[in-house]
């Protein structure tokens, strides 16, 4: 609409106060008029070269024709490589790093690896600041309370002129000197913030009751994920557990002595509060077990989580591979496995910009059928839609980019 009032008011009068002038008098000294004329030369010579191809693409239909189709089939056929991915990476300079040592590690061990890799990020030329937090972190983020086994380190970079290397790079180049550390499950990415909500690349949801089940499947998909090229640094929902300790009762001297389990785990909290007022002996002991560290629902399931990120490789045959690998897995009767993360973004853009497209060429051959009041000519015109996919494959396999959202 703005430019339909913008052709039908400015373009007029603007053409009316300089066009004319120049069509009128175009044999002046005048630099426009000279402009014009150099202008006007171009142009014809464009339309006579223009009118012989014309000429000779009439008289060579057929080969117009084969030519054509055949450098847009080859064109299709090369789309397959160029890859898809949902957002391109942008070189924001930000980068986060997500330390987890084994449960019960110390505060003051956890600060001491992090503060070692702080000084490891320090020397790359590209690092400006590093900001290094103990006790915060991990996947459960700001939100998942204080654990003195996880840490979190936020690194700048300089600005993109003053380095060689882009941020992904940079975060390879981490990556690398961070794998050595025992004991650290370690996480770098980009903070571009161009990810899902759940901020992982490719992410594998299984469903089912069992915990224990849950957890032996996801070791598989995460074993793997780890074999597919590309991927980077797999992580576990139900990795190892915290320690706890368990009371079982012993039911008949409970119903011996007239006691409830109740009463017993009340003396138990008193005692918690130190409160000692009596004691209960021999009714019942204490195990040590390893419980979850989070027990994740959805759609009224239980689920455990996989969660990756890539580089080196496009999202989109990462993917592939990893549902190729898994579609062999077999997996107990109740229990599936679903998609998600920059994935699953990807592929519902894809169709909403897919439905969007046909809505637009539906509302360009309206337009065009309504001005040429014709029905054909407009579709002959949009012929020339498919032939685009030429350029747009071959210019994507030379730059080196994947087809994405933009």
């Amino acid at each position: 609409m703005a430019a339909l009032f913008v052709s039908l008011t400015l373009i007029p009068l603007i053409s009316s106060r300089i066009l004319g002038k120049i069509v009128t008098t175009p044999e002046g000294n005048r630099w426009w008029q000279r402009l014009f004329r150099k202008s006007g030369q171009w142009y014809d010579s464009l339309d006579n070269k223009y009118r012989n191809l014309l000429v000779f693409s009439l008289k060579r239909r057929f080969l117009v024709v084969a030519v054509t189709a055949g450098i847009t089939l080859f064109s299709l056929v090369l789309a397959p490589f160029v890859g898809t991915e949902f957002m391109p990476s942008q070189d924001t300079g930000q980068i986060t790093v997500d330390v987890e040592m084994p449960v019960g590690t110390t505060l003051a061990v956890t600060g001491g690896v992090i503060a070692k890799m702080g000084d490891t990020a320090g020397q790359l030329t590209e690092v400006d600041t590093v900001l290094t937090m103990v006790g915060a972190g991990g996947e459960m983020g700001m939100f998942g309370g204080a654990k003195t086994e996880a840490g979190q380190m936020n690194i700048r970079l300089k600005p993109k002129e003053e380095r060689n290397r882009s941020t992904d790079q940079v975060v390879e180049d981490l990556r690398d000197r961070f794998k050595g550390i025992p004991g650290a499950t370690i996480k770098v990415s980009n903070s571009s913030g161009m990810g899902s909500e759940g901020g992982s690349a490719i992410e594998v949801t299984i469903r089912g009751d069992e915990i224990g089940v849950l957890k032996q499947i996801s070791a598989q998909v995460c074993e793997v994920a780890k074999g597919v090229e590309g991927t980077r640094e797999v992580s576990d929902s139900m990795k190892e557990g915290r320690p706890e300790l368990r009371l079982r009762f012993d039911r008949e001297k409970l119903a011996q002595y007239g006691l409830s389990s109740a009463q017993v785990a009340q003396l138990l909290r008193m005692a918690g509060d130190g409160q000692v007022v009596s004691n209960v002996e021999m009714v019942a002991k204490f195990e040590e077990g390893e419980g979850p560290n989070v027990i994740n629902r959805s759609a009224q399931s239980r689920v455990a989580y996989v969660k990756m990120d890539y580089a080196g490789r496009d999202l989109g045959s990462i993917q592939k591979e990893i549902q190729s690998k898994l579609a062999g897995l077999a997996l107990p009767a109740g229990y599936s496995l679903q998609y998600g993360g920059q994935q699953e973004d990807m592929a519902e853009s894809f169709a909403s910009l897919g439905m969007a497209l046909l809505l637009a060429l539906l509302l360009v051959y309206m337009v065009m059928a309504g001005q040429f009041e014709s029905l054909l000519y407009p579709f002959c015109i949009m012929f020339s839609i498919p032939v685009s996919a030429i350029g747009v494959v071959l210019s994507l396999l030379i730059t080196g980019r994947e087809f994405s959202v933009p």
